[in-house]
């Protein structure tokens, strides 16, 4: 898997499948079926290695550049993700939240409620990694498939036992010193994931698999792809799931003419706080309610708690898993919309400042979307609409159109009710 030291939600794979690039050669592999021709060459981790062109460790800077100005402008993230002690205020004036009745109800006589940071909400709670297996070669659960019968054995597959039901759930990563289910080891994307009868089969590409510690040589070479030795022969693979018990905490300031924060004991310059759950009213736009309540173990639930303080929390500190979930790829919490993808990787490689290394047709590709709209030289200069002039992300083709693609999945903000 082309990996990084940078989180980028879409994977460098799926950004080298948008560019038409020859996946191994993105992975730095060469096998006697696919050789390295002229116009080819292997990607290199980082661009030192090879001066002349960008390295993976460079692509995962400028995806993640795109996704950070993507976000900011879709309202929400184009893949789940969790969010953690996000704080949002009860009312949109600080000095007005005292003022509210001394309940958590609004004046439909419902439960009052706050709009997270982002939308398409799925549910509160927190993001729980759990090791399920660690398959590998030598046990026999990991083995390696010629699926087409050309004498390259793609496909990875391993095979365990686990308890999970979402296939959602499963995920799968390098195993290594000090590495433990970190994102940064994470294998995306998986060809597919099966659950049956308790079981679990997975399917991976080969070259999603290459040893990372064959990137990171100070005068690194073409791996070779005909060689098992040359990729991983152990993986670990983990339950990520959301845990509810952990979802919002209300907040209440201390009060100036008293020693203490309305009814109860709190400490100076300190918030008193009091656990909640949180319930989604609108889960696209991001409101979401709260209510003070108990965690219940025993029944995996919550149960209704008594206000600690008597009036209106200042503030909601949230717990939450948001993001955009395709209804046209598998595994929506784990792969993202192709639209998305394609948003992201336009943008991103106009953040690039090397060439792109590739055939013909991944010229082609990069050199149309990275030309500039708004440039005047000798040879011409081109026709450009004011609203394209004033994109935010600059006047290249690629970031013109990515915006554009931007505005028609936006969410719209509203007023909190």
């Amino acid at each position: 898997m082309a990996r990084a030291s940078i989180k980028t939600m879409l994977p460098l794979d799926r950004w080298a499948y948008h560019l038409g690039l020859d996946p191994r050669h993105f992975n730095q592999i060469e096998s006697t079926l696919a050789p390295v021709h002229a116009c080819r060459n292997v990607w290199m981790q980082y661009a030192w290695q090879r001066s002349d062109y960008v390295g993976r460790e460079e692509v995962a800077d400028a995806i993640s550049k795109a996704e950070a100005d993507i976000v900011s402008a879709l309202g929400y993230y184009p893949i789940p993700q969790w969010i953690a002690g996000e704080v949002i205020r009860t009312s949109p004036s600080p000095d007005v939240a005292a003022k509210h009745t001394y309940d958590l109800e609004n004046v439909a006589g419902r439960h009052r409620s706050v709009q997270a940071a982002f939308g398409h909400v799925i549910s509160g709670g927190i993001e729980v990694r759990d090791l399920i297996a660690s398959p590998s070669i030598a046990v026999g659960d990991m083995t390696w498939l010629d699926n087409d019968g050309d004498g390259y054995f793609e496909t990875a597959q391993l095979v365990f036992p686990t308890t999970v039901t979402d296939v959602d759930e499963i995920r799968i990563y390098f195993i290594g010193a000090g590495v433990t289910g970190e994102d940064e080891w994470e294998i995306r994307p998986l060809r597919s994931v099966v659950i049956a009868a308790g079981v679990c089969t997975v399917l991976i590409d080969r070259h999603l698999l290459v040893d990372p510690d064959l990137w990171e040589a100070l005068n690194p070479a073409v791996v070779n792809g005909d060689v098992n030795a040359n990729f991983a022969n152990e993986l670990d693979a983990y339950r990520v799931w959301n845990d509810p018990s952990q979802q919002g905490q209300l907040q209440w300031e201390r009060l100036p003419s008293s020693c203490d924060c309305g009814s109860v004991d709190c400490a100076m310059c300190a918030w008193a706080t009091q656990w909640a759950c949180l319930q989604t009213r609108d889960p696209r736009r991001g409101f979401v309610t709260y209510q003070p309540s108990d965690w219940d173990a025993d029944t995996e639930s919550y149960t209704a708690a008594a206000i600690a303080i008597s009036r209106q929390p200042e503030r909601v500190r949230l717990w939450y898993q948001a993001g955009y979930r395709g209804a046209r790829v598998a595994r929506p919490y784990n792969n993202m919309d192709l639209e998305l993808e394609r948003m992201i990787t336009l943008l991103s490689i106009t953040y690039l400042d090397r060439p792109i290394c590739g055939c013909s047709n991944v010229e082609a590709f990069y050199q149309r979307w990275t030309e500039d709209k708004a440039l005047v030289s000798e040879t011409g200069h081109y026709q450009i609409a004011n609203r394209d002039l004033s994109c935010p992300w600059g006047t290249k083709v690629g970031a013109i159109q990515a915006w554009n693609m931007a505005q028609n999945w936006a969410l719209g903000r509203a007023v909190r009710y």
